[in-house]
């Protein structure tokens, strides 16, 4: 969507006129911006059931293995902000019995080292699947 007075004509205008990286940061625009981002992964799995060229093979990947690369930092600032959040005296938990701390720092642990390493691994498969692409062109000639 194009607003008023906005003529983006690149999506990553778009994303940047939306969610700029210095901010403000508001809880608003925090979880606009997973949603956006849940929404383009929606589009990309139906988008890529198709045929698709090495041009796009190759830069698709590419950009995948880059946003990993960022969603481990994202995923350790979360599990910090989750350890912040265990220490809190005003933090409460909507079971009586449930301790919110404990609740807090197991969803740090979740969002933590593991999460990092799988999201590690993932970029070096995307990585070496787009070095591989790289080498890789079409002819044109189907027989």
């Amino acid at each position: 969507m194009i607003l008023p007075d906005q003529h983006f004509t690149d999506p990553t205008d778009f994303v940047r006129g939306l969610w700029y990286s210095d901010g403000p940061h508001t809880p608003e625009s925090i979880t606009s911006a997973a949603t956006a981002i849940d929404e383009l992964m929606r589009y990309l799995a139906h988008a890529t059931r198709g045929e698709l060229d090495v041009p796009t093979l190759y830069s698709v990947t590419g950009s995948l293995a880059h946003a990993a690369s960022i969603s481990e930092q994202v995923l350790t600032q979360l599990a910090s902000a989750c350890t912040d959040l265990s220490a809190r005296s005003d933090l409460r938990h909507d079971a009586p019995d449930a301790d919110p701390a404990t609740s807090a720092l197991f969803a740090s642990d979740c969002l933590g080292t593991e999460a990092a390493r799988d999201v590690r691994s993932l970029r070096h498969r995307l990585d070496q699947a787009q070095q591989q692409l790289g080498h890789l062109y079409l002819t044109g000639d189907r027989e």
